[in-house]
C-alpha cells in the first residue's frame, strides 16, 4: 500500500517541475489492518518530503514518532505550568567588551540540565506550538528589568498571530528590540513590522546573509541595526571572501544609518579581524555563554 503526496499544478505563466513524494508500507509485514497500514504509510510519507522522493516505513521511523509526540506533550505541559525560564547572551562592544544589549533566550529546564533548543524549537514551529511559546517568552520579557536593551526573537508564525501586537503592546517603554529572520520577511509580515515601529519598537534582522532577502530588505524595511549570519565571521583568516563581504556590509550599512553585529564570534583572533575591519558591535561565545536572567 502506498500514499503519495502530488504538488499542485504549477502555473501556465510560468514552467515548473512537478514534485511526488512516495510512502511506502507492505501488508501484513508492516500492519494487518487499514487503520495502521494508513499511520505507518504517512509515516514514510513524511519521511519522503524530506526530499528522498520515495521512502519504505521502518519501525525507527515509529519509534521517532512516537518520542516527537512525546516531547511535544511535555512542552505543552511546561507551558501550562510556566517551568520554561529565560536565559541571555550579551551583545558587546568590540573595544571595551561592555555589553550593549542582552538577547533573550527561551530554556526548558529537565532533570540534569536542559532539554536541547535545537530540538524542541524546531518541533514547535513545525506544530505551531511557537505561537505560544513566543507569547510565554514576552509575558516573561514584561518583568525584566527596564535599565537594559533586550533583544527577543519572533518566529512568523507569532508575527501573524492576531494575540501579538496585544501582548507587545504591554512593553512599551521597556527597551525591547525584536528580531526578525530574512525568512520571516518572506511571509508577509510589512504591516505587523511598521506597527511595532510606530509603538516605539526597534527592529533588528538577524542572520543576514542566509538568502531569502535581497539589498533592496534594507531599504524597504525599517531595521535598527542587522546581524551578520555566523558563516561569515567563521570565515575571518581563512576566507577571503568572508572579509569582502563583511567589508562591504560595513560600509553599506554606514550609508543606510543601520548598526551592525558580527555574529559567532569566538575566539580572540575574529575578535581582531573585526575590529581591523572597523565593527563596533559583535555576539558570540568568545564575550559569554547564555546565562540566567535575573528578574523573569
Amino acid at each position: 500500500m502506498t500514499r503519495a503526496l502530488q504538488a499542485s499544478a504549477p502555473s501556465p505563466l510560468k514552467k515548473a517541475k512537478l514534485a511526488v513524494s512516495v510512502g511506502v508500507v507492505a501488508y501484513p509485514t508492516d500492519g494487518r489492518n487499514l487503520g495502521e497500514l494508513l499511520r505507518r504509510a504517512d509515516l514514510a510519507l513524511r519521511e519522503a518530503k524530506k526530499g528522498r522522493g520515495i521512502a519504505y516505513f521502518n519501525r525507527e521511523l515509529e519509534a521517532a514518532y512516537m518520542e516527537r509526540v512525546e516531547v511535544l506533550a511535555a512542552l505543552e505541559e511546561a507551558l501550562r505550568e510556566g517551568r520554561l525560564v529565560l536565559f541571555g547572551q550579551p551583545i558587546v562592544d568590540l573595544s571595551t567588551l561592555e555589553a550593549v544589549a542582552t538577547e533573550v533566550l527561551v530554556r526548558w529546564p529537565r532533570e540534569g540540565g536542559f532539554w536541547p533548543a535545537g530540538v524542541f524549537i524546531p518541533l514547535a514551529e513545525e506544530t505551531g506550538l511557537i505561537r505560544e511559546l513566543d507569547l510565554y517568552v514576552l509575558r516573561l520579557v514584561e518583568n525584566l528589568p527596564e535599565n537594559s536593551l533586550w533583544h527577543m526573537n519572533l518566529s512568523p508564525q507569532t508575527l501573524r498571530d492576531p494575540r501579538f501586537l496585544e501582548a507587545a503592546s504591554r512593553l512599551r517603554g521597556k527597551g525591547v528590540r525584536f528580531e526578525i529572520t530574512e525568512y520571516a520577511l518572506a511571509q508577509g509580515v510589512e504591516e505587523v513590522l511598521q506597527e511595532l515601529v510606530e509603538m516605539g519598537f526597534g527592529l533588528v534582522l538577524d542572520d543576514f546573509g542566509q538568502g531569502y532577502a535581497s539589498l533592496n530588505t534594507l531599504i524597504q524595511y525599517p531595521f535598527r541595526m542587522v546581524k551578520m549570519d555566523r558563516s561569515f565571521t567563521a570565515g575571518l583568516g581563512e576566507n577571503p571572501k568572508s572579509h569582502a563581504v563583511l567589508r562591504a556590509s560595513l560600509s553599506l550599512a554606514r550609508e543606510l544609518g543601520l548598526e551592525l553585529v558580527a555574529e559567532g564570534v569566538e575566539t580572540q583572533a575574529q575578535r581582531a579581524w573585526l575590529l581591523r575591519l572597523g565593527y563596533r558591535f559583535a555576539q558570540g561565545y568568545l564575550f559569554g555563554t547564555p546565562q540566567p536572567v535575573s528578574g523573569s
